[in-house]
């Protein structure tokens, strides 16, 4: 009974993460740029039952096995492409294929990010819309028209007086395991161990993909899946808490037994 308990306490908890997981996809679901995640679970060592009463097949000569539940092993994330929405801003960029855009962050902290909706700072340099610059930095002139952005990175800034000029050049940047990529919040990734050798390159060569200017990648979340996933784990807490229950009144029931 007591395992019982432990098993439907880590079953309670996992699962509850799993809904966190569905939540937060579905929260973000208009995000640009926004990448699902998914948690995935391990099960937790198993105990030999020692017993001589209990029977053993001839292939199992090590006895009866108990699980004693499962745990999350980690958090998974899709970096599966999101569609292209048009919003006709000209320093909305967004990226159709591979490839991230290199953000520095305060303390010289580099991360990563696929969410092209920029910015110019109080400098003039282009950033984020949280204000993190791109790098490399790219500085729009002050008295500047406009701003054109090719499908190859290079962005050209029209002048007050009709000339045109280059600003500067959109780096991409790829891992051979993106997955392996720790989100940091804001839509920021940060490279670990496990993401591998990082690559630089020009949009639109090699394995790079290209900017589109005036777009944004939406979101990778489908909403009917993740209400899906959503039902699935709700049933399965619903499951893990009948079987705390059970086995707490199983319990009780023991522990009342008058002994003559």
């Amino acid at each position: 009974m007591i395992g019982a308990l432990s098993n439907g306490a880590a079953g309670i908890n996992t699962q509850q993460v799993e809904i966190d997981a569905v939540a937060h996809n579905i929260a973000n679901m208009n995000t640009a740029g926004y990448k699902r995640s998914r948690p995935h679970f391990t099960e937790l060592m198993r105990q030999a039952i020692v017993d001589s009463g209990v029977p053993v097949s001839a292939g199992n000569q090590q006895g009866i096995r108990k699980g004693l539940g499962v745990a999350v092993a980690g958090i998974n994330r899709s970096f599966q492409s999101g569609g292209l929405v048009e919003t006709d801003r000209q320093l909305d960029l967004a990226i159709e294929g591979g490839g991230f855009l290199k953000v520095g962050l305060p303390q010289g902290v580099t991360c990563f990010t696929r969410d092209g909706s920029l910015k110019v700072d109080d400098s003039g340099f282009l950033a984020t819309s949280a204000g993190y610059r791109i790098l490399p930095e790219i500085q729009i002139p002050e008295n500047c028209r406009s701003v054109k952005v090719g499908k190859d990175g290079a962005v050209f800034v029209i002048m007050a007086e009709g000339t045109e000029q280059k600003a500067g050049q959109i780096l991409l940047y790829s891992f051979m395991n993106a997955g392996g990529l720790a989100s940091v919040g804001e839509n920021l990734y940060q490279p670990t161990p496990a993401s591998g050798t990082l690559q630089e390159g020009v949009p639109s060569s090699g394995e790079f993909g290209v900017v589109h200017q005036g777009f944004l990648e939406s979101s990778n979340v489908d909403l009917a899946g993740e209400m899906a996933e959503l039902i699935e784990a709700s049933r399965a807490l619903g499951l893990n808490v009948r079987l705390v229950k059970t086995a707490d009144e199983m319990w009780g029931m023991a522990n009342n037994i008058t002994r003559f």
